[in-house]
């Protein structure tokens, strides 16, 4: 790797080969850079196409990339191309566009208080369109529109018809503001926390985790809840870190995801209701939920409670997955992630390899660990988002690891929570 300095237009002298390249001189779009030191020619070739970073000492950002010049131990000025000002024609190429009319779909065997469903998975009922304002703002957002039978009869999103399903999404919309008094500066992911366990005459043990999604709602992994053979009837809230704010609380329903395959290892996510509401104080309240389904944080936490262990793990894009593990990620529900603990032994900017190697340990994580987003707010602190739950892999610390996308089973979650 070689460290190179930004010149301004006026301090970048170029060869003249160079300079009939740029009949109108640099540009705003252009980076001139160079090294303040010669090194040995042939050390480096400076490929074009091949990234400039910045490092500003907590992450690394492509700056721009090497359109020409010779700056590898020839003691030359080069020139690339800043990304920045192409942000525009890059987020319309990389970012989906919506459509330009909302999509209309007339179900002729629907009928009048019919269940229906959209593309998207959202549940309604088929109601007389003066009689459903969501679905005004359905237009609005350019999403799809269904009518039953006719153009006087819509299918109605039950989020906006049935008070119970209203109730919980307000609760999953409005979670940032609605805790913000709670949050403090000691926040660890211990007031989502919930230890869930198995209670008889004779005994009580704990042996799975979950993480408090509303004041009644617990996530978790089916395979965990299903391991003893009988799904657990008690949620021990509040006592990771200590037992003296501990409650107990009855569970009312364990839903299994219907979808969920033990083999294939899909759709491996749980959803406990709680007999009782959870009253929120600082030691215990509800996360908040990552509801898009298109975009993840880059920087996340995978949280396992089992070990206690709080490591980094980063998204990765669907295709490099599907390279690295060989499989296919088409259910959008799933999706892999690099568990951060990659060794130094890769391709620079400039294409030299380095093969020193920092011994890095293996980690596994427990399926159901909750994957969170600290989105910072004021007086240093910050809001939890759950973006993701963590499934299976290998423990190996190149290797990608499979998780659930939260977002796209919230509306799964509002039906059994109602």
């Amino acid at each position: 790797m070689t460290t190179v300095f930004e010149r301004s237009s006026k301090q970048c002298p170029l060869a003249q080969q160079y300079i009939d390249l740029l009949p109108q001189g640099l540009q705003d779009e252009h980076l001139c850079y160079g090294n303040q030191t010669f090194i040995v020619p042939g050390l480096c070739n400076a490929l074009q196409g091949s990234p400039i970073e910045r490092n500003d000492g907590t992450y690394v950002y492509i700056e721009g990339i090497s359109l020409f010049g010779r700056d590898c131990g020839y003691g030359e000025l080069a020139v690339g191309v800043r990304l920045s000002a192409h942000k525009a024609w890059l987020e319309s190429v990389l970012l989906p566009r919506p459509e330009e009319q909302p999509l209309v779909y007339i179900d002729p065997d629907r009928k009048l208080l019919d269940d229906c469903m959209y593309t998207d998975r959202t549940k309604g009922t088929c109601v007389a369109e003066q009689d459903c304002p969501a679905i005004h703002a359905r237009l609005q957002k350019k999403q799809q529109i269904s009518f039953c039978s006719n153009g006087t009869v819509v299918c109605c999103p039950n989020k906006a018809s049935d008070p119970r399903m209203m109730a919980i999404e307000n609760e999953f919309n409005e979670c940032e503001e609605r805790y913000r008094r709670l949050r403090t500066d000691r926040q660890n992911g211990s007031s989502h926390a919930v230890e869930i366990g198995w209670q008889n005459h004779h005994n009580t043990t704990y042996g799975c985790y979950g993480y408090l999604i509303s004041t009644r709602g617990v996530v978790s992994s089916a395979s965990c809840l299903l391991e003893k053979g009988e799904l657990p009837n008690i949620a021990r809230i509040g006592g990771i870190d200590s037992l003296d704010n501990a409650s107990i609380i009855r569970i009312e329903k364990v839903a299994i995801h219907p979808h969920y395959n033990p083999t294939k290892q899909q759709h491996n996510i749980a959803i406990l209701k709680l007999k009782s509401v959870v009253e929120p104080t600082e030691s215990v309240f509800p996360a908040c939920l990552w509801q898009s389904l298109t975009h993840s944080p880059v920087e996340q936490k995978v949280l396992d409670f089992a070990s206690a262990l709080r490591a980094s793990i980063h998204p990765m894009y669907k295709s490099d997955c599907e390279a690295l593990l060989n499989r296919s990620f088409d259910q959008f529900e799933h999706i892999c992630m690099n568990p951060g603990y990659r060794p130094y032994s890769f391709t620079t900017d400039f294409q030299i390899r380095y093969k020193n190697k920092i011994n890095v340990p293996d980690h596994c994580y427990s399926a159901g660990s909750p994957i969170v987003w600290r989105k910072p707010i004021d007086n240093g602190l910050h809001v939890e988002y759950l973006v993701h739950i963590y499934s299976h892999g290998e423990c190996g610390p190149e290797t990608p690891r499979v998780v659930n996308r939260v977002a796209a089973y919230i509306e799964w979650f509002k039906e059994v929570l109602q």
